[in-house]
């Protein structure tokens, strides 16, 4: 928990965002989710990254951070398929995270 939120927050504060706290509650939704098996997003209430292959959470978040070097800073949007990670991870209403991880 706390290697997840260290690991987001270094890269939310190079973009001016907010530290995120740890919540329960996305952290048995993620849980629920991962138990199913399915690689594909839930479609829920909720933004979400997904991760497979990372010897651990935190290199997950890390290369989803890592997407910024993807990412057009002088377009209105910036947004593409392939920093969209990047931008669930640094988006600056988002407040609180949770995370599960699962062997499949």
């Amino acid at each position: 928990q706390s290697s997840i939120l260290d690991v987001s927050n270094t890269y939310r504060k190079a973009h001016n965002a907010s530290n995120l706290i740890w919540n329960t509650t996305l952290t048995q939704y993620a849980l629920d989710w991962a138990q199913g098996c399915k690689w594909q997003h839930s479609n829920g209430p909720y933004g979400e990254n997904l991760a497979f292959g990372y010897p651990n959470v935190s290199s997950a978040v890390a290369a989803w951070g890592d997407e910024v070097q993807k990412y057009n800073f002088q377009e209105p949007t910036g947004f593409t398929e392939e920093t969209g990670h990047f931008t669930q991870l640094v988006w600056r209403e988002t407040r609180e995270v949770g995370c599960a991880a699962i062997d499949c």
